[in-house]
């Protein structure tokens, strides 16, 4: 007989979590390829017209307050309220429209694993608490759902506003642009050397969350025989130290995460004082292609480069999280149904609904029988 899993025994999954499991997800996103592409475009739009501010700040400062063009001004203040309602209307309309196409991918997956259940014979459910095949039939499955929903619209924008925004600082002064990247990369080292640490850290958080799931669920199912046999005290304390396996790893996981922060300021302060000191040197120097707005401009672009290789940070230990669910969601979707009816089964009927149990041993774990005889 197979060894059960319980609910103090973290989950495994026979296979390596891989972004193979990712792949698979695509047979649910191409019947809404129509739907991609408007995103696409919109996101496109959505990047530019966030990125075009800081140029018509540059505008305000260099020409505006130096002539004192009042009429200007004006024009740029009208300029700036409108790219605010096409940025506003752009991104309603990617929210709208991957909130829908998440969860229609959500509602197929979730169906494909209840009607696989349906299939599965007695021995997946005995070697497996009721409990981890429930998280993974709604906790996996909700994580999913707003991955789909959030993060996958979130990354295609992020990414294509890091080239937008590359593009734009390259052509205001490439040296500069050299200056940003040479505070960011770094940063980004450290933060991505953070977040993989993390990733292994909530893996092993969502294994104890799932045990106490486990145990909560069997606790509940079989709340007469605790009190019949007086397993009161003792399924408090269980309760206690599962409970306590979860709450210490979170709490290593908010200390960890809280590094973010302080590596984000450093890198951000020490880049912004590198572009003012070089901005200083070449003005100095006799260029006169550096002005007071476009230095303003380049912090501005600093921020939001670093904006969106952060969140991608985020993305991508969300990305490894929702590679683990799916590998999880897939071994149920793809465990064999053992019992397969045929093609012409017998109907039985004036079924009585009685079992006699002669001469049988069950049990769960060797030596511990459930039924003896």
């Amino acid at each position: 007989m197979a060894k059960r899993n319980t609910y103090f025994e973290d989950e495994k999954i026979e296979k390596k979590i891989d972004m193979r499991q990712l792949g698979r997800t695509l047979a649910y996103i191409l019947p809404y390829k129509k739907l991609l592409a408007l995103v696409s475009g919109m996101m496109l739009v959505a990047a530019v017209v966030s990125l075009l501010p800081p140029r018509l700040l540059k505008r305000i400062v260099d020409e505006v307050v130096a002539n004192q063009d009042y009429r200007q001004l004006a024009l740029v203040g009208v300029g700036l309220a409108l790219l605010a309602a096409v940025e506003i209307l752009s991104s309603f309309v990617q929210a709208r429209s991957m909130g829908k196409m998440g969860l229609s991918i959500i509602t197929r997956i979730r169906t494909d694993i209840f009607e696989r259940l349906q299939l599965l014979s007695f021995d997946y459910f005995d070697n497996r608490p009721d409990g981890k095949i429930v998280v993974r039939v709604t906790e996996y499955i909700n994580g999913l759902a707003d991955f789909f929903s959030n993060y996958v619209m979130m990354f295609a924008i992020y990414m294509v506003k890091l080239v937008v925004v590359t593009v734009f600082m390259l052509s205001l002064s490439p040296m500069l642009t050299l200056i940003v990247f040479a505070a960011v990369v770094p940063m980004m080292a450290i933060i991505f050397r953070l977040r993989s640490c993390l990733r292994k850290m909530y893996a092993a958080h969502r294994a104890k969350n799932s045990n106490r799931t486990a145990f909560l669920v069997e606790s509940i199912m079989g709340e007469q025989i605790v009190k019949n046999y007086n397993r009161i005290g003792i399924n408090k304390e269980t309760y206690r130290k599962i409970h306590e396996e979860s709450v210490n790893m979170w709490w290593d996981i908010v200390k960890r995460s809280r590094l973010n922060g302080p590596v984000v300021q450093f890198f951000w302060h020490s880049g912004t004082l590198c572009i003012f000191g070089a901005a200083l040197a070449m003005i100095l120097g006799g260029d006169m292609g550096i002005t007071a707005g476009m230095v303003i401009t380049f912090t501005s672009y600093m921020g939001a480069f670093q904006d969106p290789l952060a969140q991608l940070s985020t993305i991508i230990q969300e990305l490894a999280q929702v590679s683990s669910n799916l590998e999880q969601v897939f071994d149920t979707i793809d465990y064999p149904a053992e019992i397969q009816d045929k093609e012409n089964p017998v109907i039985l009927k004036d079924v009585r609904g009685k079992v006699d149990f002669q001469d049988v041993t069950f049990c769960y774990e060797e030596n511990t029988d459930i039924l003896k005889h």
